[in-house]
């Protein structure tokens, strides 16, 4: 996707990268804002007293271990999801704006696309058991930036061999990113499995 959207290739097809990255950050961020008020919202469902007891919080320990043990036993190949991407053919067919907000909006969701990593599903269980639309919401909002970053690395790539450069410097930080996230399994495991040991 961050060959498909870049002031290259915005410029190429007359948009500016500038409005195009700005309708994707946007378009992020507001999906996955709607997917954290409605799991909070359902989570509220359920007594405060329910989502904090012990087989709750054993069972969310569980889900979390085996996502980082999918993690890294797959790489990222064997996690459940849809194996479909954003349509690229809306790049040129669209204004770029367009491109942007739908290229976002559908990532922001994170479940339409691709999921390389468990800890999108972490997400949708801690956006749950937050049994607060706000708070799901919050950490929604954080997930949809934090899904549009990448995006923001391809600004200054003018030419096509800043482009390279970009893609080659991405590459090298696929394998710290991936360790990133599966700490932040493991760490989230052992901090529920205390709050449910404490509680």
């Amino acid at each position: 996707m961050l060959s498909s959207i870049s002031p290259l290739g915005e410029r190429s097809r007359g948009s500016s990268f500038t409005r195009t990255a700005l309708a994707y950050v946007v378009g992020s961020a507001l999906a996955a804002v709607l997917v954290g008020v409605v799991l909070g919202g359902l989570g509220s469902l359920v007594g405060d007293d329910v989502r904090a007891s012990t087989p709750v919080l054993a069972a969310l320990a569980l889900l979390l271990v085996i996502g980082l043990v999918l993690d890294i036993r797959s790489g990222g190949d064997g996690v459940p999801s849809w194996r479909r991407q954003v349509d690229r053919e809306w790049i040129g067919r669209y204004r770029g704006w367009v491109t942007g907000l739908g290229f976002g909006l559908q990532l922001g969701l994170g479940f339409v696309t691709i999921i390389t990593s468990t800890t999108t599903y972490a997400v949708y269980l801690a956006e749950l058991l937050t049994g607060r639309w706000w708070a799901g919401a919050l950490i929604g909002l954080v997930f949809g930036l934090v899904r549009a970053v990448p995006l923001a690395l391809v600004r200054r790539a003018e030419t096509p061999q800043r482009l390279h450069e970009v893609f080659a410097g991405l590459d090298s930080w696929a394998a710290p990113a991936d360790m990133v996230a599966r700490a932040s399994l493991g760490i989230s495991a052992v901090v529920v499995i205390v709050v449910g040991a404490l509680g």
